[in-house]
């Protein structure tokens, strides 16, 4: 399912969004430092809490890269991925500003993971890279990479308010090492 999810984002992406970029909209939400989650930006229906390493789910946040183009330096199309937060896959059974603050780190977890993912486009360009493939190659392996530290985030903090603070400063150092790539709206 997740997998057939960046198929179609990344297609979607490439096709149809075309350079309009979307702040925010009634479905989605840009990720910026400046704009945190709220309650009522979890549009989805709330669905029936799943069973994830022994707790139940109350809130499930849908992130993830929409594709636009941008002209490089020689004039080749290449593509950008922005991260955005999908208001109407996202939900929550509960109003809990602690599962807030553990939702938002989803969110700036995917964000990190962008940055990665545009350092890699941009060495691709310097090398004179632009077969399509290649690009796409690439991003499957970053959001599989980021898939598997959302698992461990999960995993780690399961309610524990002080490994959250400590998710919270790692990903707040490495989201700052990495600000030479964070997307900020025109």
């Amino acid at each position: 399912m997740k997998k057939a999810f960046l198929a179609i984002t990344f297609l979607i992406g490439f096709l149809s969004f075309g350079q309009e970029i979307v702040s925010e909209n009634d479905t989605l939400l840009l990720w910026a430092k400046l704009r945190p989650l709220d309650w009522n930006d979890f549009k989805g229906s709330s669905k029936i809490p799943k069973n994830k390493y022994r707790v139940h789910t109350a809130a499930e946040t849908a992130t993830g890269p929409v594709f636009i183009h941008r002209t490089d330096k020689n004039g080749n199309k290449v593509p950008y991925p922005l991260n955005y937060f999908y208001k109407s896959l996202s939900w929550s059974i509960s109003n809990d500003s602690l599962l807030l603050i553990h939702e938002q780190l989803h969110f700036d977890i995917k964000e990190l993971y962008i940055r990665k993912m545009r350092i890699g486009f941009e060495e691709f360009t310097h090398k004179n890279i632009y077969e399509s493939y290649v690009y796409k190659d690439f991003s499957e392996k970053i959001l599989e990479q980021c898939r598997q530290v959302q698992k461990d985030y999960d995993k780690q903090v399961s309610f524990n308010k002080t490994k959250q603070e400590e998710w919270r400063k790692y990903i707040d150092k490495e989201l700052d090492a990495l600000k030479k790539y964070e997307y900020i709206p025109e």
